[in-house]
């Protein structure tokens, strides 16, 4: 018997029209499953039953049982609309039986999803907003140490600089107008040139 499982998480659209710079949407838990390949399969199925839902995102959640862990998980996977995998930590959240973590290795070029500059939407828990990436999670050469140094940098309309890991950073899938693109590259400028 396995001492894990796998949550499975779709999230959608609540708005009618979702507009940036932000937009509420809705996260459910549709299953708990024994294994990453079940709780796929089930995320294909949900797909194929209901292919024009107004839907965000998957995640997948990969969690150890009868441990305290807080919340924390041993890996996420973050999925498109469509079913494919768009990203995933790298590291476990959680420690090991000798109270370790996980040592993260860095993110290799082919595992960056955004560069410095580019925009996102960033997923928290209800809403998500369109923000700037401010900073890159560290490469293998930058000697990171565990989980919290896998995080993106994205700073939003206020000049706020929040972290997250991987899985709440996704593509821009909507037209952004050139003010709001204006407003994001000034704020990030000005945060830059202050540095």
């Amino acid at each position: 018997m396995t001492n894990e499982n796998f949550d499975l998480i779709e999230i959608t659209y609540r708005d009618e029209t979702p507009e940036y710079p932000d937009f509420e949407v809705f996260s459910r838990r549709t299953g708990v499953f024994t294994s990453l390949e079940k709780a796929e399969q089930a995320m294909s199925g949900q797909i194929a039953a209901s292919p024009d839902t107004r839907r965000f995102a998957f995640r997948i959640n990969r969690n150890v049982l009868d441990r305290c862990v807080f919340g924390k998980s041993k890996k996420r996977r973050a999925y498109l609309p469509d079913g494919s995998l768009w990203n995933e930590t790298l590291a476990s959240e959680i420690h090991d039986e000798n109270g370790d973590l996980e040592r993260f290795l860095g993110r290799t070029a082919d595992k960056m999803r955004f560069n410095v500059g580019d925009l996102a939407e960033v997923w928290r828990c209800d809403r998500v907003s369109l923000e700037l990436v401010y900073r890159l999670p560290p490469t293998p050469d930058k000697n990171p140490r565990d989980y919290k140094d896998d995080m993106y940098h994205t700073i939003d309309l206020f000049g706020e600089i929040s972290r997250h890991d991987a899985v709440r950073l996704f593509p821009v899938r909507q037209k952004v107008n050139r003010e709001l693109k204006k407003l994001l590259s000034d704020t990030y400028l000005k945060k830059v040139l202050k540095t």
